[in-house]
């Protein structure tokens, strides 16, 4: 199996942005280049794996830009997605594709796609995997900057927090996402949802023939118990567990997703997700210090100082 990222810079508005956001692509890039994926022999990514665009970097004389293959803009991101579509297709089924834009507001979720069948029955709505009663599960590779950005302001039972980036952000607790083809419900429409076999919540799904798309948060506490495994296995578990014999669900795939005429369907797949974004450094902002207050005081006194000596020359003038 090869694999093939893409990882997009967002233009910048201000140079403390600009300067953050470089640095954090960069770390992205070393980071994809230092480990290998899920339950494989040591097989990091390497430059030529990576199409790396940076806005207006592209052929910048600092070294620690050397590897920008391309700036930052619509028309380049499209291209990159055209060479990757290539290369997929050159071992179809049997290729891994990363993409990841950094600098926009939003989230970061990677996603299992699990389908019923072999490679050859892929492609068709209606061929995701069937989860029945009493339970099933779908893994999610987590590469280890996601799981560094998922563990940001997550607090730690030992104190602190598991990660705690001055330079980021969480903007909302992190959250499972899933659709589903179909579902058959012999009673309520129910479904107990586990990460790592620890119980999250109990979700109700709508019943339909026709699937749904769901979204739950995961408790913090629940993370703090589960980083030490994903730090082991480099993947989390997402469980369902049905309460009556004869429940179950059809995931959705890709092939649901774009066959839906209706341009309703959310979701497909299995995947974890959170929202995170850069905070700005501002430097606009004066800071006192001890010395700044003492001159400021002094100034202030000689202001007073100049203005009694003009009032006592101004009365002097008058009583004269």
């Amino acid at each position: 199996m090869s694999k093939h990222a893409i990882l997009f810079v967002q233009a910048h508005d201000t140079p403390q942005k600009k300067e953050a956001k470089e640095t954090l692509a960069l770390r992205h890039y070393d980071a994809l280049k230092d480990l290998p994926p899920k339950g494989q022999p040591p097989q990091p990514y390497n430059d030529d794996d990576i199409d790396l665009l940076l806005d207006t970097r592209k052929g910048d004389s600092d070294p620690k830009f050397l590897n920008v293959d391309r700036n930052a803009n619509y028309q380049d991101l499209v291209n990159a997605l055209d060479a990757m579509r290539t290369k997929l297709d050159q071992n179809e089924y049997k290729e891994k594709a990363y993409i990841a834009i950094v600098g926009t507001h939003g989230g970061w979720a990677p996603l299992t796609v699990a389908y019923a069948g072999s490679e050859k029955s892929m492609g068709f709505p209606g061929d995701g995997r069937m989860l029945t009663y009493p339970s099933g599960y779908v893994d999610v590779d987590t590469e280890s900057n996601f799981l560094e950005c998922l563990m940001e302001e997550v607090p730690s039972s030992g104190g602190g927090f598991w990660q705690d980036d001055p330079d980021v952000e969480r903007g909302c607790p992190p959250f499972i996402c899933y659709g589903t083809s179909s579902e058959n419900f012999a009673g309520p429409p129910v479904v107990n949802i586990y990460l790592n076999s620890h119980f999250l919540t109990q979700d109700t799904l709508n019943g339909s023939p026709s699937g749904g798309d769901y979204s739950i948060s995961i408790p913090d506490d629940v993370l703090d118990m589960i980083f030490p495994e994903a730090q082991a296995d480099s993947f989390l578990s997402v469980g369902f567990e049905f309460v009556a014999p004869g429940d179950s669900i059809r995931l959705a795939t890709d092939s649901d997703f774009y066959a839906d005429s209706t341009a309703s369907r959310l979701y497909y797949g299995v995947s974890l997700g959170f929202a995170i974004h850069s905070c700005d450094v501002s430097t606009d902002v004066p800071v006192l210090t001890s010395w700044s207050i003492v001159i400021l005081v002094l100034l202030l006194m000689a202001c007073a100082i100049i203005v009694l000596i003009r009032r006592k020359a101004l009365f002097s003038n008058r009583t004269k």
